[in-house]
């Protein structure tokens, strides 16, 4: 007992560390592949060019995205093989990141709020580690979980930072700068914020000529190192001549330049106050908290630079540069993402959340703090945040009534995923919470438990938002796992594989594929460029593409899921006028699965597959396995309710253990999409495919 008494803060550290990891580590063996694309594309794409892999033909076009993670994606894919280990390896790194990031918030709130209980900061910090936002980002290979961990260790060697510290500690503060900032180009605000805060921390003597020279010359060198791997990553990855690179610089001249005119700036204001919304709805308003305290001890520092440049006597707060850095982060992070945001295309656009993220952890967790620090300060400021809340909420909810856009992706704004349609409930629930923890911390008379409730409601609150977005990215994932299967048909040899370029949504199978074939180039070529070469390739397509017919083709249809095709195309010994399409039995679809093997149902439909005009003929080579009636089903060609052929099964057509072909000619006056080949089979029926064959006669 009094070991456990003398070590109780560790005891408490290791005990929430435990638990983070518990709760981020759920539901990882469901994760397989990259979905949101093209942005994890981007990021694995980066990494794979720096191990070596050619990807370039399915990023060319691309817009860019930042390398900075793309190092840790890059050590991943030198130690595993697997698609599958390959991207659970990628959370499993998030979740590390989550871990260390708790305990660097930790450690930054026991320097700025000495007074309150170390335990007590150790739940804050464990509290906002599983923000909501932050348990869903963990699920994606995407960078938010490295940039809050940055962010938090660029925090934390500010602090730490005086005239006493050595120079490697500088020079890692300026690899740390420089490095969220290639992590991505949302962060030059930060960054910005950085440099701020070191001329005023050498203006103010916090440190030395030395210690500036070395943080100063670590930047300029790491600076020119990052935009030299850029270019190369440019040119021989995303660039196409003529095209202006997205996601990059050159892309946003026009939305700043439209910020000076009166419409752009409407545009934008509407834009930031979406950000602030949301900022106080994911909250419960401590986020303007957080800010406040920011701003106010940011006024005496910026009023002791002024004295020292009046060269009057001053008197500096203990880390108000730390708090004007802050301040800076959040005007700036807000204003660049607003920005990134003045066209929005989809309705999340307008509440988006996710840029300004990596703030929520530290800048909240101010808020709490010295709410409870200074319980009757703070009640003036709740009323003003609850002011500003219902300002941004008015504009918000007017935009959103009055604009045409319908997609919400939820995983850019977690905490508004169950009000997508009704942000009235948002505001009512986000006053409500704000409410109960300003009373109960206003109202604890020193009690831990009144204290720690504010917490628990929190905590409990961001695992149902995080929990319920999160299910929907398992579902997305369980959705495209079974295009792995692509792997069981493409050997490891010398035939090229290829994507058909298309316009559709279904054109970002492209990442899944080059993904399960890490070291192998997927060429991404046009219908027209395939129909030229007459090599035995693989071909991957959605189901919304043409099959690829040429004279005296056969085509195999290997693997019919998630919309996802693939074919193997060569050369045979057919009647040159004539086209063949081979589809294998496991590209159906079937109503029979698991136990279910005697009820009525269609025993094969789909694959869903496109057809140009022409006549056909569809083969069915079929055997008779088992059967207590005359009547067996029957075979038709069809789309949604149109049947195009359609021909009954009897019984006396068939001899036991005898294989036959079921001859069903058809015709198409013009391109068919969603065509299905269709088996019905009645009830105690068992027949068995062999073999499925469509033929094209020129």
């Amino acid at each position: 007992m009094q070991f456990v008494k003398n070590h109780k803060e560790k005891i408490f550290l290791c005990i929430f560390a435990i638990l983070i990891m518990c709760i981020y580590v759920q539901n990882i063996d469901q994760l397989y592949l990259p979905d949101i694309l093209d942005d994890e594309l981007g990021y694995w794409g980066n990494a794979a060019y720096m191990v070596g892999y050619d990807w370039s033909e399915v990023m060319a076009g691309m817009s860019y995205y930042s390398y900075g993670y793309s190092f840790v994606l890059a050590l991943l894919l030198k130690l595993f093989t697997s698609p599958f280990t390959l991207y659970r390896a990628a959370a499993l790194f998030n979740v590390m990141f989550m871990v260390a990031t708790f305990f660097l918030n930790y450690l930054i709130f026991r320097r700025l709020f000495e007074k309150i209980s170390p335990i007590l900061l150790q739940l804050c910090a464990f509290c906002f580690t599983l923000y909501s936002s932050y348990l869903v980002q963990s699920k994606i290979a995407w960078p938010e979980t490295i940039l809050l961990f940055m962010f938090s260790l660029v925090l934390f060697l500010l602090i730490h930072l005086n005239s006493e510290s050595k120079i490697w500690k500088i020079i890692v503060l300026g690899i740390s700068s420089i490095y969220i900032y290639v992590i991505h180009q949302r962060t030059l605000g930060i960054l910005l914020s950085i440099l701020i805060i070191i001329f005023v921390m050498f203006f103010l003597k916090r440190i030395n000529r030395k210690q500036l020279f070395a943080f100063m010359l670590t930047c300029i060198v790491c600076f020119i190192a990052s935009s030299w791997l850029k270019n190369e990553l440019v040119d021989n990855l995303y660039k196409v001549p003529g095209e202006v690179l997205g996601n990059d610089y050159s892309s946003q001249i026009g939305k700043i330049k439209t910020l000076f005119t009166l419409s752009g700036l409407k545009v934008f204001i509407k834009a930031l106050s979406g950000q602030v919304f949301y900022l106080g709805t994911s909250t419960f308003l401590l986020f303007y908290l957080g800010a406040f305290k920011s701003l106010e001890r940011s006024f005496s520092c910026i009023k002791s630079v002024i004295k020292k440049i009046r060269k009057q006597p001053f008197e500096i707060g203990k880390y108000d540069e730390i708090y004007l850095f802050l301040l800076l982060c959040i005007g700036s992070t807000i204003v660049i993402s607003s920005i990134f945001m003045t066209s929005p295309r989809r309705m999340d656009h307008l509440v988006y959340g996710r840029y300004n993220e990596t703030l929520v952890a530290i800048v909240s967790g101010v808020g709490i703090c010295s709410l409870i620090e200074n319980q009757k300060k703070y009640l003036k400021v709740l009323f003003g945040s609850i002011l500003i809340y219902s300002f941004s909420f008015l504009i918000t909810k007017h935009v959103l009534m009055t604009g045409s856009l319908e997609v919400f992706h939820s995983t850019n704004a977690v905490a508004l995923h169950n009000y997508q349609s009704n942000i009235v409930g948002a505001l009512f629930v986000t006053i409500l919470v704000s409410a109960v923890i300003f009373v109960t911390i206003y109202f604890q008379k020193k009690k831990m438990f009144f204290l720690v409730l504010p917490f628990i409601v929190c905590i409990c609150i961001f695992l149902q938002n995080g929990n319920q977005v999160q299910a929907n990215v398992i579902e997305a994932q369980k959705a495209i796992s079974s295009i792995g299967k692509v792997l069981d048909y493409i050997p490891d040899d010398q035939i090229q594989t290829f994507f058909v370029k298309t316009n559709e949504s279904y054109k970002r199978h492209r990442g899944h594929i080059q993904f399960l074939l890490l070291e192998t180039p997927l060429l991404y070529r046009s219908r027209e460029e395939l129909l030229d070469n007459p090599n035995n390739k693989y071909i991957v397509s959605s189901n919304l593409e043409p099959v690829l017919f040429r004279s005296g083709q056969i085509i195999d249809l290997k693997v019919n899921e998630a919309s996802c095709l693939l074919f193997y195309a060569h050369e045979d010994k057919i009647n040159k006028s004539n086209q063949q399409l081979n589809i294998d039995p496991d590209a159906f679809f079937s109503m029979r699965t698991g136990e279910d093997n005697w009820s009525e149902g269609y025993l094969a439909y789909g694959p869903y597959l496109t057809f140009g005009e022409g006549e056909y003929s569809l083969d069915y080579e079929i055997s008779l396995v088992d059967s207590t009636q005359e009547d067996l089903g029957h075979i038709d060609v069809s789309v949604g309710s149109s049947t195009f052929a359609y021909q009954k099964l009897m019984a006396k057509n068939f001899d036991k253990n005898d294989t036959i072909v079921i001859s069903l000619p058809f015709s198409l006056s013009e391109e068919t999409t969603h065509i299905e080949f269709r088996l019905f089979a009645t009830a105690n029926t068992q027949i068995e495919i062999h073999k499925v064959t469509v033929v094209k006669e020129e």
